[in-house]
């Protein structure tokens, strides 16, 4: 092994050492490393450093290196000179055009429209420039347009076969044009030229060039303008439930759905907002809907009577009863978590059972069981097969100690990672177990992987004699956030927040004294479709808390995924144009902030501040000034 050292661009001369062992002798090269020659050194020493001037334009060198013996070590710091190397110095001819960036056929490559080339010496030329270093300035050449100069417009997303850019959703409606469904209009081709791109179209390809599409395939909007007005009426008394079948952002599908169940035990749908309703499913006695976790394409539903292709009824023990896969690919792979001889006198406990092909059969999975979940691929996971469950310890349903046990195949092979725990959660990237750690302590265990845990390591700064209650907020940052309880009394629940570094094992403190409600429930909220930013609400009089005050509540918010932590600004006026009580000034303030209504206020868990299809955009509802109590804010 050598210790090498270059002066680039000007001189391109290479000093190298060797540096396993002692030597008194360096080499150097004037041609790109071809050929090499020898120098002696005044000492035999073991070289440790070899350095030049930062910009590698000089032709001197310092040498570090520690001389023989151990109890008399000598350091020793020579300096190289090869200034009186005798080469002649460059002419025009010892230089080359040198490209940048070669395709696979070794000639210059075409990057962002052009081709880039420097002036360099030639290997063979035996001279030096001589010239105080200079930053390169590159050569550029044009070249005509290719398809690697483009990139799918916006609102358009690439095809299957990823040859052409296709609409992502009803384009929108060109102003003045559209009046009837069957005329044209000249819209984009579905390529945009690249930002920076300086391609020649001429003689080039034309991707971006509008094109003639169809009014037929554009976005409907209201002739009139106005707002419009319909009623639907229900032969029911209520709504029992209902649910937003969301589009994600590249769904070419076109429909808003809802899904409305009725306490009459009919389903009814609508996919234009709630203009017209249809029933749907006439006749089946739906008693519950269940929406794809993570495919707004499919609902799964129950009948009264139970589905006779489902192997028991219902769990009596408030489990999720469906549990659905988060891979696209595998949509159809359900868990129905059931009970098994709930009959008088009989062992009533809970059953997991699987189906792989939409519930049309199923098998059994497990008995005895807390919950089960499917553990998708992410990150160095790279099965789909992957299933946690939680058992009750010695298959016993009295039992409250459970174990955490995965497997790969159904359970025919299973691995136990924690016995007495007391929940577990999956997530992105992150599996995250809460076990017991003593009669009245929790610990934290987390993996990435699924197969190998590690207890988590929690801040310095972060002191909680007995950890009683956790609640895991979010990890769609490549890290967890999780709010441990400080205080665990009844109606007076408040904790720390902390996040993890990428495995989930070592935290940072990121704020305290952040309200939980009786459920567990932390009023913590990230802002959808824009990473980094979240809302929190805070408990401004801690000390009154833990004395039997009623709680005060204060919202924060972060532009940096929880390093720094701001009061909300309040606007100037309310809606009615009237001044405030108070002035923040540039920022929010304690005693001059906005006080948000948040999740642990919510009547429905599915109100949330944002929405992904509105991105930077929060709704809320708030009181300003200083910190209100619950029964203000109420």
């Amino acid at each position: 092994m050598h210790i090498n050292t270059n002066l680039e661009i000007k001189v391109l001369f290479f000093v190298a050492v060797y540096d396993e062992g002692r030597t008194n002798k360096i080499s150097y090269s004037l041609n790109h490393g071809k050929d090499w020659k020898t120098a002696e050194l005044p000492v035999k020493i073991r070289a440790r450093t070899l350095t030049t001037t930062p910009d590698s334009t000089s032709l001197k060198f310092l040498l570090l290196g520690t001389g023989k013996g151990s109890s008399e070590r000598k350091h020793y710091v020579i300096a190289l000179d090869f200034s009186d190397v005798h080469e002649r110095k460059c002419s025009k001819d010892d230089f080359e055009r040198w490209p940048a960036r070669l395709n696979e056929k070794e000639e210059p490559d075409c990057l962002m429209g052009h081709k880039q080339f420097y002036r360099r010496r030639k290997g063979k030329s035996e001279c030096f420039i001589g010239e105080e270093f200079k930053d390169p300035v590159p050569e550029l050449e044009r070249c005509k347009c290719t398809e690697e100069d483009f990139e799918c417009d916006f609102n358009f997303v690439r095809s299957e076969d990823r040859k052409d850019c296709v609409p992502a959703r009803s384009l929108p409606v060109p102003e003045g044009q559209c009046k009837k469904p069957e005329d044209k209009y000249t819209g984009s081709s579905g390529f945009r030229l690249i930002p920076g791109d300086d391609c020649i179209k001429e003689g080039g390809l034309e991707l971006d060039k509008p094109k003639e599409r169809s009014c037929s395939d554009t976005a409907k909007e209201p002739v009139s303008g106005e707002i419009g007005v319909s009623i639907q009426h229900f032969d029911a008394n209520k709504p029992a439930e209902y649910y937003y079948m969301e589009r994600p952002t590249l769904s070419k599908d076109k429909d808003e759905t809802v899904m409305l169940l009725t306490d009459k035990l009919e389903v009814f749908m609508t996919k234009d907002h709630g203009k017209t309703w249809q029933q749907i499913l006439a006749g089946k006695n739906i008693a519950k809907l269940w929406p794809h976790t993570y495919n707004n394409d499919i609902i799964t539903e129950e009948t009264v009577s139970v589905n006779l292709k489902l192997s028991s009824p219902p769990n009596r023990d408030r489990l999720p009863v469906l549990a659905f896969h988060p891979d696209p690919e595998r949509s159809e792979w359900l868990i129905w978590t059931g009970a098994d001889n709930c009959e008088r006198g009989g062992d009533c406990h809970s059953v997991a059972h699987y189906s792989t092909d939409g519930g049309d059969e199923w098998h059994t999975l497990m008995r005895y069981v807390g919950r089960c979940e499917f553990v998708g691929k992410g990150g160095v996971r790279k099965t789909d097969e992957l299933i946690f469950c939680a058992q009750h310890e010695n298959e016993d349903p009295k039992n409250k100690h459970f174990r955490l046990l995965s497997s790969e195949n159904w359970f025919t092979n299973k691995k136990i990672h924690y016995k007495n725990i007391l929940d577990f959660r999956t997530m992105a990237e992150f599996i995250i177990v809460a076990a017991r750690a003593g009669k009245d302590s929790l610990k934290v265990g987390a993996s990435i992987d699924g197969d190998t845990f590690a207890d988590a390591e929690f801040p310095p700064n972060f002191d909680v004699k007995t950890q009683q209650a956790y609640t895991v907020l979010d990890s769609s940052t490549h890290s967890v956030w999780l709010h441990v309880t400080v205080h665990n009394v009844p109606d007076h629940q408040f904790g720390s927040i902390i996040k993890s570094n990428s495995n989930g094992t070592s935290y940072v403190l990121s704020l305290s004294n952040v309200n939980r409600n009786n459920a567990d429930y932390v009023d913590f909220e990230k802002m959808q479709g824009l990473e980094g930013v979240a809302l929190v609400n805070v408990v401004a009089n801690v000390d009154e808390v833990v004395k039997g005050a009623a709680k005060k509540l204060r919202t924060m918010i972060t532009h940096n995924d929880g390093a720094e932590w701001d009061y909300v600004r309040p606007p100037a006026m309310d809606a009615d144009g009237r001044k405030y009580g108070c002035s923040p000034g540039k920022k929010g303030t304690a005693e001059c902030g906005l006080h948000l209504h948040s999740y642990t206020e919510r009547r429905d868990f599915r109100d949330t501040f944002s929405s992904p299809s509105a991105v930077g955009l929060m709704l809320a509802g708030w009181k300003c000034g200083r910190s209100p109590d619950i029964e203000e804010r109420r």
